[in-house]
């Protein structure tokens, strides 16, 4: 095969070859990586608009941006902001990360509790009230916030209060 390239002075992308010819991936996944990596940092543009100016349908391209995903080229990142909105970053790379920067995995083996005892419901004992609850100055029997049992020992699926 001969190949014929142009000198290039403006608008072209350098892209490394692994990334090219990675069969991990579709054509699919690979073209839309080389487009996403054409593209100037802060460009801003989501998978529905992708898949609707492009001759692939959605599912193509949900399919090709899990490719990239899954391989490392691609991720999204969602961060809660101080206000408590939510923004979406989305990171392209043109060799594949392993993890995100700067995550941590979990050891494999027990979760660390950093000395905090776990609690461990009791299904057979009755549900208690928060102090000053709606029946804190009556006996717990009298609470019109218990359940009545059809058995002793047994909850009914109708309950009082």
């Amino acid at each position: 095969m001969r190949v014929h390239r142009s000198a290039h002075v403006r608008n072209f992308t350098v892209l490394p070859n692994g990334m090219l010819q990675c069969r991990r991936l579709s054509y699919t996944a690979r073209g839309l990586l080389a487009d996403l990596l054409s593209r100037p940092d802060g460009w801003r543009e989501d998978g529905r608009h992708m898949a609707d100016t492009s001759p692939q349908g959605r599912g193509a391209i949900r399919k090709a941006l899990k490719e990239l995903a899954d391989a490392g080229f691609y991720r999204v990142e969602k961060i809660r902001m101080p206000d408590g909105t939510i923004i979406t970053e989305t990171h392209v790379y043109d060799t594949p990360q392993l993890s995100p920067p700067g995550a941590t995995r979990p050891a494999p083996g027990e979760a660390a509790t950093d000395g905090a005892v776990a609690l461990v419901k009791d299904r057979r004992k009755e549900p208690s009230l928060p102090p000053g609850g709606p029946g804190s100055r009556s006996p717990p029997t009298s609470s019109p916030w218990r359940c009545r049992t059809s058995r002793p020992g047994r909850r009914s699926p109708h309950c009082s209060g």
